[in-house]
């Protein structure tokens, strides 16, 4: 008897239409020991940090005054979003099934498996755009749904809300991470954060490479420590066991790593409204079906105050071939490999041998450009010379080139 494989799916979707809905946030499940997983919210919800100067003094009948309690508050957000995906069910049947007609599944265990394999794709795609995702209501993409943590990061550190005066915040992109200084890098940013934070089980979120390269520089410095039980390492050295490294490979090519706590790294689903659902109809064309799904999704933070919240901007792969190509009197021709996913790039040079830099003369640089002139240079004087790339893979400083001008 032959399968009516298109209809088993349109009855599969109705029976497992819990199953279906869940599924997408069960392919995340990877990340769920790492941040909170709040349910039933629609569109925006506020967080917060309640700040106080409350303090208890000696005792005196007069009552005092204190204006030093508020509330931070922090918006976050969930979106909603639909997949409309049409597809011919007969093709996927050599493809999912090819088991000895004997031990085959009947048609209701092939369309459950067929439906549920769709509904993974979709966690599939908003795990691979967990970190990396920019909100566009115009896009047709999992990347255009939501704003990603690296992305929510970024507008922090651009409103002036992440700073390294308010200790939240830490630049450390002039400096290329390697397997000879991850550890040093990452040591140091942990001590530089608030006392009130390191008091705290924190996780310190990074890319997979990073962590790679922690462990090469781990075993190089304490390889043969007596206390050393293995390559893989799960806590960073010096923070009492405070602080997790936790490796993303959906990280990877981020400008960013950030420490905070569990609940406070958000990702907001409904899950509990009717404003979801999935289903699997009929379309014009009887050889296909549609397979349609409509739920909410979102990441956030609670806060980003120095307590809770910190993060680092981070350089992996820097620009390391910048070289002049032409050299005149007031002017100066630079190449280098054009930079990967860089939203602006810049020239600037030193004529004090790198101790002050200035933004050198020169139009504006394509963010995909591999050559520049830069102008009002002054003849017979040497100068050091480096490219600065801003976001992307190559996010950071270049290598150093020194250039002296001709005579006039």
């Amino acid at each position: 008897m032959a399968i009516d494989i298109a209809q088993a799916l349109i009855d599969a979707g109705k029976k497992y239409k819990k199953e279906l809905l869940a599924m997408p946030v069960a392919a995340l499940a990877e990340v769920f020991p790492f941040l909170t997983v709040v349910t039933g919210v629609q569109g925006k919800i506020i967080g917060g940090i309640l700040s106080t100067d409350a303090q208890l003094r000696p005792y005196r009948t007069a009552k005092g005054e204190s204006d030093g309690t508020k509330i931070e508050a922090f918006e976050w957000e969930t979106f909603l979003g639909d997949v409309v995906k049409e597809f011919d069910p007969n093709a996927l049947l050599g493809s999912l099934y090819t088991e000895l007609t004997a031990t085959k599944a009947n048609e209701t265990q092939i369309a459950k498996r067929v439906a549920l394999e769709m509904a993974k794709k979709v966690g599939e795609a908003l795990f691979d755009n967990l970190f990396t995702a920019i909100r566009n209501g115009a896009g047709n993409y999992t990347a255009d749904l939501f704003n990603g943590y690296s992305t929510l990061i970024k507008a922090q550190v651009n409103a002036g809300n992440l700073t390294l005066a308010k200790k939240n915040y830490v630049d450390n992109s002039g400096v290329k991470i390697t397997s000879d200084n991850a550890g040093d890098v990452l040591r140091a940013f942990w001590r530089g954060r608030s006392p009130l934070l390191k008091k705290l089980n924190v996780n310190l979120n990074i890319p997979t490479t990073v962590l790679e390269m922690y462990e090469d520089w781990f075993q190089v410095e304490y390889g043969h420590a007596p206390w050393n039980t293995g390559i893989e390492q799960k806590v960073l050295v010096g923070s009492g066991g405070k602080c997790t490294l936790v490796p993303f490979s959906n990280m990877e090519g981020q400008n960013f790593i950030f420490m905070t706590i569990k609940d406070n790294m958000k990702l907001g689903v409904d899950q509990m409204s009717d404003a979801e659902t999935v289903e699997i109809r009929r379309v014009d064309n009887p050889k296909v079906v549609q397979f349609f799904m409509k739920a909410y999704f979102g990441v956030g933070f609670e806060t980003f105050d120095k307590t809770y919240f910190s993060a680092m901007k981070i350089s992996l792969d820097p620009i390391a071939d910048l070289a002049k190509s032409a050299i005149a009197a007031t002017t100066a021709t630079f190449t280098w490999t054009a930079a990967e996913d860089a939203t602006s790039l810049k020239i600037q040079i030193s004529s004090d041998n790198g101790v002050t830099w200035a933004d050198a003369t020169h139009t504006a640089i394509a963010v995909d450009a591999a050559t520049k002139q830069i102008t009002a240079l002054v003849a017979e004087t040497t100068y050091k010379v480096r490219l600065i790339v801003v976001d992307g893979l190559n996010n950071g400083y270049s290598n150093v080139v020194t250039v002296t001008t001709s005579a006039a």
